[in-house]
């Protein structure tokens, strides 16, 4: 695949996960936002099938991209691709491991957010260093509004709202992330 072609997957990943969350909420007329987390949608018969198989794809096309994305950097950029890839992973592994297995999704959810919200900084401090000072900040911020999102009390039992803020934060950063001009990744 070239580098055009590969820059594509991650806005396509962004849709694939907003419309796949929107659809299971459509079927879903129990679900609140401030009473459920978004994960049990992938938890109910009804919505699991959309939900799940959406996250599994979302972070499929989200890993390729971030995998060449990784190949393409050097350095600090290098590792924060890593942490991308590691966290776009884990996006997959929340879709196949939905929260009726118990304890595994609880890990894979908090390394999707964890690792996203590091990558995000890393990735912005690497941003700024080569020069692009505002989007490195805008993208670490994005990061550390993502771990903010998930870390602060909120006043309600449910996380949905967090996770979609964590969410958007990710989103944005990945979408403009496909902006950048790369080179085919060759392996060094």
């Amino acid at each position: 695949m070239t580098g055009k072609l590969l820059r594509l997957l991650a806005p396509a990943s962004v849709a694939v996960a907003y419309v796949s969350i929107a659809l299971a909420i459509s079927v879903s007329p129990w679900f609140t936002w401030t009473g459920n987390w978004l994960s049990d949608l992938g938890g109910h018969p009804r919505s699991a099938p959309i939900f799940n198989t959406g996250l599994i794809v979302s972070g499929m096309l989200a890993s390729a991209f971030s995998t060449h994305l990784t190949l393409s950097l050097k350095g600090v950029g290098r590792g924060g691709g890593v942490l991308l890839t590691a966290g776009s992973a884990s996006l997959t592994l929340v879709g196949c491991l939905p929260e009726t297995v118990g304890r595994p999704h609880l890990y894979v959810s908090a390394a999707f957010f964890t690792l996203s919200s590091l990558a995000l900084i890393v990735l912005g401090a690497h941003t700024a260093a080569v020069g692009k000072r505002l989007q490195g900040a805008l993208t670490s911020t994005a990061g550390a509004v993502s771990a903010a999102s998930m870390l602060l009390p909120r006043p309600w039992p449910g996380g949905a709202i967090p996770e979609m803020i964590a969410a958007t934060m990710f989103s944005a950063a990945v979408t403009y992330l496909s902006t950048w001009e790369l080179p085919d990744a060759q392996p060094d």
